[in-house]
C-alpha cells in the first residue's frame, strides 16, 4: 500500500486480516486442521516493498494504490512470473496512483492483470494534454538529456493523450519561439520521438512568449487535464504576472518546472511552478534523475483517467459463478464515488462495470498461467469507496475475493530439487491423503529462471512407484522457482508442489582439483608431454632448447608491390635530375632576405662572369686599324667629320670658322682598352690642330 502524501488511509489490511482468520477457522472446523494453514498478512508502505527474490514466499500479492515507480522493472517481472509459473494470486486496487494513472501501461504487471491501461473502444475518452518546453541547459550533454526525458515522457502517455513540444530555434530561416510539433495524439509516438531527436534547442531569451504559446495550444484541446513542463537553467527573462495568471485561473491546467545547471537560485522557475502553476518544482543537481522526474510529471496527465462521479456498479458480462458465489449480490451493492478508467481484456470475467456509456470494468478477474489475478479499479478508502467501507459485507467480500485467488497449498506432492553440474533436477513423490502411492499421474513442472523468464513446461517422467523426475538447464547463477501441478483434465486427485533451487556460482568453480585426464589428452594433442609432480622435480618444464623454432609465414607481396610502385618514380627522378643544393640554399636565403628588406649579397662568381662578358663584347667591336696601329706603332686615330655627327653633338663654330678645341683635363685613367682608345683619339685631334 502507498500512503505517502495521502490523507485517506486504506481500510483493507485490518479488515482483510480479521476476515481471513475467521474464514480459516471456519474451513478448519469444516475440513479439519490440516485443510487450512495459518493466515498471515504482511503490510508494507512506500519503499519497503520486498526485493524480488523474497516475493516468492507469499501466496497472494495485493497492490493497493502503488505507483509503478515504487516497484521497478525487476519486481514487476518477478511478480508476473510468480503468478504465471507459481500460482501466486495478484490483486491490484485502484486509486490516483494505480492502473494507468500509476503508469502501468506496457509493463509486466499489465500483462498479468485482466485489464489494459489504455482505453479502447470507448465512447468517451478521458484524456490529458501535456506541453513540454525545452530550453537548452548549460551542462554536459544537456540537450541530449532533455531529448531523452522528453521521449520517455511521450512513452508514458496513452494513445488518446495529447502532447506538444515547444523550443527556441536559434538556426535557420525560422528561428525563434516555435512548436517542434503542435498538440497531437501520443499514439504517433515513434514519429514524434524522431522529431525530438532532430531538434536543437537554443538559448531562449524569455519565458513569456513560449508560456503563451503553450497555454493557447492546451486551451484548444478538449482534454480534461492540461499540464505544462518547463525544463531550463533559469536564464530566460521571467514571464509577466498576466501570462502566469491565465494558468492559475484555469483549474484544469497546471505547470511544473525543472531547474538544471542553474547559474543562481532559480527563483523564476520556483515561482512559476509553486506560486502560479499549482505544480511541482525540482532543482536537479544530477541529470540522471531527470527520467524519473519526467515520468512522475507525465503521470499528472494520466490522472485524466480518474472518473470521480457517484454511481452504482452494474452487473457485467462473462460472469464466473464460481468466483462470485457467496461474494456479491450483484444487484444490491453500495455506490462508488470514483474509479480509474481501464479496458477489460477479451478473456477476462467482469462481474461489475461502471454505470456510464463506456461500461468500464470495476471488478475483473481471470486466470493467468497457474495463478489468478483480480483488478478492482475503485479504492478501498474513505474517498471513492466510503460506502463500501461502511457496508456490512465489506469484509466478507474482500475475504472471499482473496480466498478465491490464493495459491493452492502443496497437496499430495513432496518435492526435492538440486543442482547437478549445469543441470537442475526435480524429484517429486506423489501420495494421497492416506499416504498411499499415486502412480500413472501426469505431472507438469513449471520453472522460471533468475531473470524471471519462464522455461517451457516440462513433463515429468515416472521413475518409481510414486516417484517422478525432471531436469532442466541451470547455467545461470541465481534462484530458480519451481512449481509442479497435475495436468489439467488428467485423472487423479488434485496435486501441487512449490519450491526452488539456487545456483550460487558457476559450475566450473565447483571443481577444485585438476583434471588430469583432460590435461593428458591436451598434451597429447599438442605434441608435448604431461608433467606430473614427480616429473616436475627433475625436469625443467620451461626450457626451450629442445623446442622447434616457431615459424610464421605472412603474405607480403601486395605490400611490396605497392612499395615498388611508389619508389619507381623516385628512382627515375634521382637518376635523371641533378639538383644544385647550394644554389637552392642561396635562392631560399635571397628570398628570405628580400622578404625581410635586407640587401642580397652578390656572389664573386657572378662578378667574374659579368666582367668576362663585358670584355668579350668590347673585343668584338674593336676596329682593325687600331689593332694595326698597336702592332706597327703608327697612329691611325681620327676624328669623325663634324657633319657626320648628330646635330646635338656638333661643337659650336669658332669665330675664325675653326672647330673649338675642348679644354684638356688631366685625370688619372685606368689602363684599359677604353682608356687607350681615348688616348688615340686625343692624339688624332692634336695632329689635326
Amino acid at each position: 500500500t502507498y500512503e505517502r502524501e495521502d490523507k485517506y488511509e486504506s481500510k483493507l489490511p485490518v479488515t482483510l486480516l480479521e476476515e481471513l482468520q475467521l474464514q480459516a477457522r471456519d474451513r478448519s472446523a469444516e475440513h479439519g486442521p490440516d485443510a487450512v494453514s495459518d493466515v498471515r498478512i504482511h503490510v508494507v508502505k512506500g519503499d519497503d516493498i520486498p526485493e524480488e527474490d523474497l516475493l516468492v514466499g507469499y501466496d497472494c500479492i495485493i497492490l493497493d494504490n502503488v505507483p509503478q515507480e515504487r516497484l521497478g522493472g525487476n519486481r514487476m517481472e518477478r511478480i508476473r512470473s510468480l503468478v504465471n509459473d507459481q500460482g501466486v494470486g495478484l490483486i491490484m486496487i485502484g486509486g490516483e496512483r494505480s492502473f494507468g494513472a500509476g503508469n502501468y501501461l506496457r509493463t509486466p504487471i499489465e500483462d498479468a492483470l485482466p485489464v489494459e491501461m489504455d482505453l479502447k473502444h470507448k465512447k468517451v475518452y478521458p484524456n490529458g494534454a501535456l506541453a513540454i518546453i525545452l530550453h537548452t541547459c548549460e551542462f554536459g550533454a544537456g540537450n541530449t538529456w532533455a531529448k531523452k526525458i522528453t521521449k520517455k515522457a511521450i512513452d508514458t502517455l496513452g494513445d488518446h493523450d495529447m502532447v506538444g513540444v515547444l523550443y527556441y530555434a536559434w538556426t535557420g530561416a525560422s528561428s525563434g519561439h516555435q512548436w517542434l510539433f503542435k498538440m497531437t495524439p501520443a499514439r504517433n509516438r515513434n514519429q514524434l520521438k524522431r522529431k525530438v531527436d532532430n531538434c536543437e534547442p537554443g538559448d531562449m531569451p524569455d519565458f513569456g512568449t513560449t508560456i503563451n504559446m503553450a497555454v493557447a495550444g492546451l486551451t484548444n484541446t478538449k482534454a480534461s487535464l492540461r499540464h505544462i513542463i518547463v525544463i531550463s537553467d533559469g536564464d530566460p527573462s521571467p514571464p509577466s504576472a498576466k501570462d502566469l495568471n491565465q494558468i492559475a485561473a484555469d483549474k484544469s491546467m497546471t505547470l511544473s518546472a525543472i531547474a538544471i545547471g542553474t547559474h543562481a537560485t532559480p527563483v523564476t522557475l520556483r515561482n512559476m511552478a509553486l506560486k502560479y502553476g499549482g505544480g511541482r518544482f525540482y532543482n536537479v543537481n544530477n541529470p540522471k534523475t531527470l527520467p524519473k522526474i519526467f515520468i512522475k510529471e507525465s503521470m499528472v496527465v494520466k490522472r485524466s483517467l480518474l472518473w470521480e462521479k457517484t454511481f452504482t456498479p452494474l452487473p457485467g458480462k462473462n460472469i464466473d459463478p464460481e468466483f462470485v458465489m457467496d461474494i456479491l449480490p450483484l444487484n444490491r451493492v453500495p455506490d462508488l464515488h470514483g474509479y480509474v478508467a481501464t479496458s477489460a481484456k477479451p478473456q477476462a470475467d467482469v462481474p461489475l462495470v461502471s454505470a456510464n456509456e463506456n461500461k468500464d470494468p470495476i471488478l475483473a478477474h481471470w486466470r493467468y498461467g497457474l495463478g489468478q489475478s483480480v483488478a478492482w479499479t475503485s479504492d478501498v478508502k474513505n474517498r471513492w469507496g466510503r460506502d463500501w467501507v461502511a457496508w456490512e459485507k465489506y469484509g466478507k467480500f474482500w475475504g472471499g475475493v482473496v480466498w478465491k485467488i490464493l495459491r493452492q497449498p502443496a497437496k499430495n506432492l513432496r518435492m526435492n530439487s538440486e543442482i547437478e553440474g549445469d543441470r537442475g533436477k526435480v524429484v517429486v513423490h506423489a501420495l494421497d491423503d492416506k499416504g498411499n502411492p499415486l502412480s500413472d499421474m501426469e505431472l507438469i513442472a513449471y520453472i522460471s529462471g533468475p531473470d524471471a523468464e519462464s522455461l517451457a513446461p516440462i513433463r515429468m517422467r515416472q521413475t518409481g512407484v510414486c516417484t517422478y523426475e525432471a531436469d532442466f538447464p541451470a547455467t545461470d547463477v541465481g534462484k530458480y522457482q519451481i512449481s509442479v501441478r497435475k495436468k489439467k483434465g488428467s485423472p487423479g486427485p488434485k496435486a501441487a508442489a512449490y519450491g526452488g533451487v539456487s545456483v550460487p556460482f558457476s559450475a566450473e568453480l565447483e571443481r577444485l582439483s585438476h583434471n588430469e585426464p583432460f590435461l593428458q589428452r591436451l598434451a597429447e594433442k599438442g605434441g608435448g608431454a604431461y608433467l606430473d609432480e614427480d616429473v616436475l622435480t627433475r625436469y625443467d618444464a620451461f626450457r626451450r632448447s629442445d623446442l622447434p623454432v616457431a615459424q610464421d609465414y605472412q603474405d607480403l607481396w601486395r605490400w611490396l608491390l605497392i612499395l615498388a610502385a611508389v619508389l619507381f618514380p623516385l628512382d627515375v627522378f634521382v637518376r635523371r635530375v641533378m639538383i644544385d643544393y647550394v644554389a637552392g640554399y642561396r635562392a631560399v636565403r635571397n628570398v628570405y632576405l628580400s622578404w625581410r628588406g635586407k640587401p642580397v649579397p652578390r656572389e664573386d662568381r657572378m662578378d667574374r662572369l659579368m666582367a668576362a662578358k663585358r670584355k668579350a663584347m668590347t673585343e668584338r667591336a674593336r676596329p682593325e686599324f687600331l689593332e694595326r696601329e698597336e702592332t706597327s706603332g703608327t697612329d691611325f686615330s681620327f676624328t669623325p667629320a663634324v657633319d657626320a655627327l648628330p646635330e646635338a653633338e656638333r661643337p659650336a663654330p669658332s669665330p675664325t670658322g675653326a672647330a673649338p678645341i675642348p679644354e684638356e683635363k688631366s685625370e688619372p685613367v685606368e689602363d684599359t682598352y677604353t682608356s687607350r682608345l681615348l688616348k688615340a683619339k686625343k692624339r688624332a685631334r692634336g695632329r689635326r690642330r
